[in-house]
């Protein structure tokens, strides 16, 4: 699990941390990253999906179809109504637009969000179909590699968000393994419960 050097991290700092994952509602629409085994099923939160698509996920998740996106946004509000509420919402690439847009769109509606946001390598969502009518208030940590090649995502992504903390990493496009990076991304989440005390 991509996660499992930031819960280490979190323990190590006495801070108890349990993890609800959502696998993305969709089989991605084409092959997947060559470092991956071929057997491996991939998904994706919205890209083209079918046979009609000339264009691998890599290319589709750019537009102009985002077939899937409401289905999942969807999906992941009714997650956080019916098991939450959730002390936060973390994504990765695709997940993290998504995450950001339910945000969105839950402070127009009456729905329990969760209080802080952790974004990982995130990809934004064009404004048209994300409604980010006004900043978020809520705290956003967003973590990535300013190498990888779609680093103004992240920027874009996390420019809705009032509370920024970004945090750098030189892995790549994924959620990074190192110990150092892990330990400010815990002080990052034991600060937020800090601050209620």
């Amino acid at each position: 699990m991509q996660m499992a050097s930031v819960k280490e991290a979190c323990r190590a700092m006495q801070l108890m941390v349990e993890v609800t994952y959502l696998r993305a509602p969709q089989a991605a629409s084409g092959p997947g990253d060559a470092g991956l085994p071929p057997e491996l099923p991939l998904w994706e939160w919205y890209g083209e999906c079918g046979e009609d698509s000339p264009r691998d996920y890599l290319a589709a998740w750019k537009g102009p179809r985002y077939d899937g996106l409401e289905a999942s946004l969807q999906m992941v509000e009714n997650h956080l109504q019916e098991h939450g509420p959730y002390d936060g919402i973390c994504g990765f690439s695709q997940g993290a637009a998504v995450a950001t847009a339910v945000l969105a769109r839950g402070t127009c509606q009456d729905l329990s969000l969760p209080r802080f946001a952790l974004l990982f390598s995130g990809i934004a969502l064009p404004s048209h179909k994300c409604i980010p009518v006004c900043k978020l208030a809520m705290p956003c940590l967003q973590v990535y590699d300013p190498r990888e090649d779609y680093a103004f995502e992240c920027h874009l992504l996390h420019s809705g968000f009032e509370q920024n903390t970004v945090i750098q990493h030189p892995e790549g496009h994924l959620i990074p393994s190192d110990s150092r990076v892990c330990g400010e991304i815990a002080t990052f989440v034991l600060s937020l419960y800090a601050a209620e005390s």
